[in-house]
């Protein structure tokens, strides 16, 4: 290589000489500067994959701009690289570059081992690490660089799932994050009510399930709060705390349901003598409405969050049944700025409405809400447990499936009736834990996850 290199140099320099000579009429100053000054790209294709209205597949074609995606010289290491990699499906194979430098740029052409000068018109295939040589005008001296193009190698927009251990609970009915862990809730075959958690991070490792103590077995555990450091539950009237959620106290009487709880508001909210009343302590409950009649009590998913236009209100959320045999969902919210809950109402011919799915779990997840669980109607056509995922960009107010291949659900999942919990941890990952030995899946959207 560096004989090749020393002929191509002294092949460079006679060439430039005679051009300075000719005619004796241009003038010519011989440079002994090598320094590549900037590399860039241009215009990049990025190729991506989705579905069709007829649910076929094709594959569609964007162009990025490469200003977008600056490279650095390490002039030190003689390196190249762009620290913010190209969008996932860009196409590194057919890029055409522009380079300034302190001499006349060449890049290395490995099928035929010589080096090709240069041009911005040319289609460069940069798939792997690219040698870039910077020869001066002199002939003399050359200083040779490594390119590297980076690609992201993973859909920032797809929602990956990873499997995960079966349950240590084999009847799961409530996943919970508390106090920076998750904590799943269920019962053995024998009806026994049971605990266990792990941390939240990358591997999941469960501690042994153990007995739940002094929580009635008759304890509605799928609307289980966690407030202020304390996990709460109701039976049978009576509101129970906790800390540890293996050890419960009795809290105060007159409870029958939990409905939300905010740490930013410093409010949790219950059904309290027939009324829907809200309390700082968990202990204390202050009433504001009689229980207005279709408010949801039954299979209640609660979100919590503060409005994007300001983060200073916190906007309830509240989904789900108002008894046992309702046959669609009903939603109702309020603002912390309000003192009553207010319904809200479904728009259009009921195509758009929320999906009456049993059990139905809703959360909120990439600033939108996803719902997903049981077997049921949506927009009256029937389906069958986790076939679909829907979501909702506007608070709830329409609903739609997701007809992307990017956001799924597991297809393993699908038809599944086993029960479950899920939940979205501290790191913005969805978790599904499923009992009777189906598995159990943690995903999250990747460019949440970077």
């Amino acid at each position: 290589m560096k004989k090749n290199l020393a002929t191509y140099l002294l092949l460079c320099a006679a060439f430039l000489f005679g051009a300075c000579m000719e005619d004796g009429k241009e003038e010519f100053t011989i440079s002994y500067y090598t320094a590549l000054r900037s590399f860039k790209v241009d215009s990049v294709i990025v190729y991506s994959n989705t579905k069709l209205s007829d649910g076929s597949d094709t594959t569609l074609i964007s162009y990025a701009d490469g200003v977008d995606y600056p490279f650095v010289i390490d002039q030190k290491a003689r390196t190249v690289y762009n620290p913010d990699s190209l969008p996932y499906g860009a196409d590194p194979s057919k890029l055409t570059i522009s380079v300034t430098s302190d001499g006349v740029a060449y890049l290395y052409n490995d099928s035929t081992n010589v080096y090709d000068l240069i041009s911005s018109s040319d289609t460069l295939d940069f798939s792997s690490a690219r040698r870039l040589l910077v020869a001066a005008t002199g002939g003399l001296y050359a200083q040779e660089y490594t390119v590297s193009v980076n690609v992201h190698k993973l859909d920032p927009k797809k929602l990956q799932w990873e499997q995960l251990q079966l349950s240590p609970i084999e009847k799961p009915s409530r996943l919970i994050v508390h106090n920076g862990k998750m904590m799943l809730f269920g019962t053995d075959a024998q009806g026994t009510l049971l605990v266990c958690e792990t941390e939240i991070g990358n591997r999941v490792e469960w501690s042994e399930p153990v007995e739940v103590s002094a929580l009635p077995l008759a304890a509605d555990v799928d609307a289980m709060l966690s407030y202020n450091g304390m996990l709460y539950a109701t039976a049978d009237g009576i509101l129970f705390s906790s800390a540890n959620g293996t050890e419960w106290n009795r809290q105060c009487d007159n409870v029958s349901v939990l409905l939300a709880a905010s740490a930013d508001d410093n409010r949790m909210w219950a059904v309290v003598d027939g009324n829907i009343a809200w309390s700082a302590d968990g202990e204390n409950f202050t009433a504001v409405e009689a229980l207005p009649a279709g408010f949801p009590t039954r299979n209640v998913s609660a979100n919590c969050y503060p409005l994007a236009t300001n983060p200073f209100i916190t906007r309830y959320l509240l989904i789900g049944y108002s008894s046992d045999d309702a046959v669609a969902p009903t939603m109702w919210g309020k603002l912390s700025t309000e003192e009553k809950w207010v319904q809200y109402e479904h728009l259009g011919d009921g195509s758009f409405d929320c999906p009456a799915i049993k059990p139905l779990n809703v959360m909120r997840y990439d600033g939108r809400l996803f719902a997903f669980g049981g077997a049921g109607t949506m927009a009256g056509s029937e389906v069958k447990a986790f076939e679909h995922l829907y979501i909702s960009g506007d608070n709830g107010l329409t609903w739609q499936e997701s007809a992307g291949i990017r956001v799924q659900l597991p297809q393993e999942l699908a038809g599944s009736t086993a029960p479950f919990a899920t939940a979205v941890d501290g790191n913005n990952r969805i978790w599904i834990v499923s009992g009777d030995t189906v598995p159990c899946w943690r995903g999250g959207i990747n460019r949440l996850l970077f």
